[in-house]
């Protein structure tokens, strides 16, 4: 695949999976959160008279952390198809399992994910023109007017 080919296609799978965790996981994380605070085991009383999660964890942390994860597994089933691999892509052979994590962090990541592509695409763009000999009409003498 192309660093042309690859900018598109994760910029699809991150604005999809970014539309998913907020879409779906989101409010189910909220009702998770609500319920784990509420039940016997989950759950301590504050000293204001509120309900919150053990060891101080406020309930934002854990929206956080569950949409984070939810992110992850995602971009880490679509990294293990070897349809998408940024590392590949880029020229790096032999490191699959780096592969496979780097790809499914950058396209779990959303927006922030498909600019870092676009900023290795525009680097490995360079490398490839600055490699790329001067074409001869780069070369040659200008006319000169007679």
């Amino acid at each position: 695949m192309t660093p042309e080919k690859l900018i598109p296609i994760v910029a699809a799978l991150s604005f999809g999976i970014q539309q998913f965790t907020q879409v779906i996981v989101d409010p189910i994380a909220s009702v998770v959160i609500s319920i784990v605070k509420y039940s016997k085991y989950g759950g301590e009383q504050r000293a204001d008279g509120t309900r919150g999660l053990r060891f101080g964890i406020t309930d934002v942390d854990a929206k956080k952390t569950i949409l984070g994860l939810s992110s992850f597994i995602i971009g880490l089933m679509i990294a293990s198809t070897d349809m998408v691999r940024i590392l590949k892509t880029s020229g790096v052979e032999g490191y699959e399992a780096w592969d496979v994590f780097i790809t499914a962090l950058t396209i779990s990541a959303g927006t922030e994910g498909l600019n870092t592509v676009v900023k290795l695409a525009q680097y490995l763009k360079d490398v490839v023109k600055a490699r790329t000999p001067p074409s001869v009409a780069q070369n040659s003498p200008a006319p000169r007017a007679t």
